[in-house]
């Protein structure tokens, strides 16, 4: 598959106080004169139109191309930290949609969230779910945070590297490849 070079990462979380240490890591890998990287902290579920609001009009007036990497916990309700402080399935769409046609269908979607990819699944039934976003990397299973991170670490890295988010998926998806490997990439989901 053909990518677009890719400049820059939002890093959206939204967890616990306690939990931070792995999205933080993954943070601090990332070596921001190669790649642009941002990282945004949600103190809860209701912050999350505005902060992508904030995404849009970055991506829209800087012309930039980017990947949308959330940690957080997820279930059958959507994203959240709990069920009272949660993202709902259509409002994850409304924005992450909004933010890919800004970036003229090239948002790159990397999601380290437990049950991530059920976001997919919300889609069955929607005339046009290939306006979620051009890639989606994640998981319909538990993720193990520091497995996830590691995997994570090592796609930025490989993309810092080669600037070639083909060689950055395969590096992600070979990782650790003696235990099961719960990660898909969806394409143009």
């Amino acid at each position: 598959m053909i990518y677009p070079k890719y400049n820059v990462i939002y890093q959206i979380c939204l967890l616990q106080p306690h939990e931070y240490t792995h999205s933080n890591i993954l943070f601090n890998s990332v070596n921001k004169n190669l790649l642009q990287m941002y990282r945004i902290v949600l103190n809860n579920a209701s912050d999350w139109d505005n902060t992508m609001d904030i995404i849009i009009s970055k991506v829209k007036t800087n012309n930039e191309i980017p990947i949308l990497h959330i940690d957080t916990h997820g279930g059958f309700y959507g994203y959240g930290i709990c069920a009272n402080n949660y993202i709902s399935w259509p409002k994850l769409i409304s924005k992450i949609s909004e933010l890919n046609k800004t970036s003229n269908n090239n948002l790159f979607l990397s999601l380290n969230v437990c049950h991530g990819l059920y976001l997919s699944n919300f889609l069955f039934g929607n005339p046009k779910p290939e306006n979620l976003c051009k890639n989606c990397i994640g998981s319909y299973d538990l993720v193990v945070a520091h497995e996830a991170t590691n995997r994570f670490m090592a796609m930025y890295s490989e993309y810092q590297s080669t600037y070639c988010m083909n060689d950055a998926i395969q590096r992600f998806m070979n990782l650790n490849t003696q235990k099961k490997n719960v990660f898909r990439l969806l394409n143009s989901c």
